[in-house]
């Protein structure tokens, strides 16, 4: 007779990992007087490559596709601040082929980056040096890494919806903010860590 935590496969005994029954289902558990059954359980690479491979993937083929097929339209074009003489990314993201790619994997990846914020805002809480005297200094850091990390995700966004031919203002205005913001945010990962 097997236990509920092993299983025998071709008569060997083999133990289940610790959350999962003999179906294979996580195995509900009581906390603060709560059933909770779990539906999932992520693995924190699985979700960094999720977050990571299709934007790099749609960023990559939407510049070569550029590069190879469509040189002459990225390079070389008048644009509001004068003749832009090398290939612009702004200018590659709305070409009809590569901002299907462009729009496609990298679209993909904001919730996931979402779930990576939470993640990280609620690790640096339970990971804050408890030595550290300017506690304040970090929970600021710990906030800007959440809120300024949600902007900077809203404003990649828009800048890849609204491009040069949309409203070259707005797509201007989305892609300085962005890089602000993805300035500050990165700031913001390396003070948490180092503290």
């Amino acid at each position: 007779m097997s236990s509920p935590t092993s299983t025998v496969e071709k008569g060997i005994r083999r133990r289940l990992p610790p959350p999962l029954n003999r179906m294979g289902l996580f195995e509900p558990y009581i906390k603060d007087g709560k059933k909770i059954t779990e539906i999932v359980r992520l693995n924190p690479v699985e979700v960094f490559l999720a977050g990571f491979i299709p934007p790099m993937f749609g960023s990559v083929s939407a510049i070569a596709i550029a590069l190879i097929f469509h040189n002459d339209e990225i390079s070389n074009y008048n644009w509001q601040c004068g003749r832009a003489r090398l290939p612009s990314l702004s200018r590659i993201i709305n070409l009809p082929v590569e901002r299907t790619f462009w729009q496609l994997f990298l679209l993909f990846h904001v919730p996931i980056r979402v779930v990576e914020l939470i993640t990280g805002f609620s690790r640096y809480k339970r990971m804050r040096n408890v030595n550290y005297k300017r506690v304040w200094l970090y929970e600021l850091s710990r906030y800007l890494y959440f809120v300024v990390g949600l902007l900077e995700l809203i404003f990649l966004s828009g800048l890849s919806i609204i491009g040069e031919r949309e409203n070259i203002q707005v797509h201007v205005i989305f892609f300085y903010v962005f890089g602000i913001c993805g300035i500050v945010h990165m700031v913001a990962n390396i003070f948490c860590h180092a503290h």
